[in-house]
């Protein structure tokens, strides 16, 4: 079984369940126990700085606003760019964190890329093959400005595009004549 972690699950028009309808995911783990990932466009009503002050009681150096990881209640999880501070490799420079004190260290920081996210998407053994094998989501490899640079309210329109773009330019290299290849 190949892995989607470090893949960004795009939900599908056609995906109508309320908590992934025009969402994008990003797979953080995906192994023989199943799959956890964290929406990256869902915005909750509040910055991370003061769920920070208000829920821990200190202060806090991170901005931007705390995001919906999914429907599954967990613990606060970060994405980031700085490997020290890494529970484990997403891929391509993205990690991530639920270690309280790698949780810490990238909340009193404020010149690094991170995301921080309220609970999380999970998928049993199986479920998400079955989901992609049915066409609820499109794949496309993650990149850190997916998750660090495009505003929320515009990242599924984007990447959707993205994929689309990427789908067609790889159909439109194909030679007319296989004999070409």
């Amino acid at each position: 079984m190949p892995s989607f972690a470090g893949q960004l699950l795009i939900a599908r028009p056609s995906l109508v369940d309320p908590n992934f309808a025009k969402s994008v995911v990003l797979i953080a783990r995906h192994d023989e126990d199943g799959a956890l990932g964290l929406v990256l466009n869902q915005p909750l009503e509040v910055t991370v700085k003061e769920a920070c002050e208000t829920l821990l009681e200190q202060e806090c150096a991170a901005h931007g606003m705390l995001l919906k990881g999914g429907p599954c209640e967990g613990p606060l999880a970060a994405v980031h760019t700085v490997a020290s501070l890494a529970d484990f490799a997403i891929g391509a420079g993205l990690y991530f964190s639920v270690e309280r004190g790698h949780l810490e260290a990238l909340l009193s920081r404020s010149e690094d890329e991170v995301r921080f996210f309220a609970n999380y998407a999970g998928w049993i053994v199986g479920q998400l093959e079955k989901e992609i094998l049915t066409d609820s989501w499109a794949l496309m490899p993650a990149r850190a400005e997916h998750i660090f640079s495009i505003p929320t309210d515009v990242l599924w329109d984007r990447v959707s595009r993205e994929a689309s773009l990427a789908t067609w330019m790889r159909i439109d290299q194909i030679p007319r004549d296989p004999n070409l290849n």
